[in-house]
């Protein structure tokens, strides 16, 4: 049983600070992913909004419009304080934003929904396992 490879507890907690750092690596991907799905103009009807500015909404099935930016603005990514199964080793998202129309995601009321989240998780989902890849690597060759 010698050749079964057992992790060196030496290496642990720079291992922990590798696969931290390219976690908050990853968040700020996300962060900016978001902000950018949050940025693309609408392909929807045109409307006048005060004095004559002309906006165009967006088409039901597309991320919304911006029209302040304060959705963008508001959208906060970062780690968990707790991890949902409680397990130390698990890493756990949490995203959101503080405003009532950030729902808009699934739709409501009359609105039909206008989904941002998901796309965006898909969009960048290959992207957590080469950032952690690389962080790690990155520690290894400093050693």
């Amino acid at each position: 049983m010698s050749d079964i490879w057992k992790p060196n507890p030496r290496f642990r907690p720079e291992l922990d600070a590798a696969i931290n750092e390219g976690v908050n690596a990853y968040y700020i991907t996300l962060s900016k992913a978001l902000r950018e799905q949050l940025s693309k103009r609408g392909t929807g009807r045109t409307y006048r909004r005060g004095r004559g500015r002309v906006r165009q909404r967006s088409a039901p099935g597309q991320p919304p419009s911006p029209d302040t930016g304060e959705l963008r603005r508001s959208w906060l990514v970062g780690k968990a304080a707790k991890s949902i199964t409680m397990n130390p080793d698990l890493v756990s998202l949490r995203f959101g934003s503080r405003l009532h129309y950030a729902r808009i995601d699934g739709g409501y009321g009359r609105v039909k929904p206008r989904p941002y989240i998901r796309p965006t998780l898909d969009s960048i989902a290959e992207l957590f396992p080469v950032t952690i890849a690389r962080a790690i690597k990155k520690t290894i060759r400093s050693k």
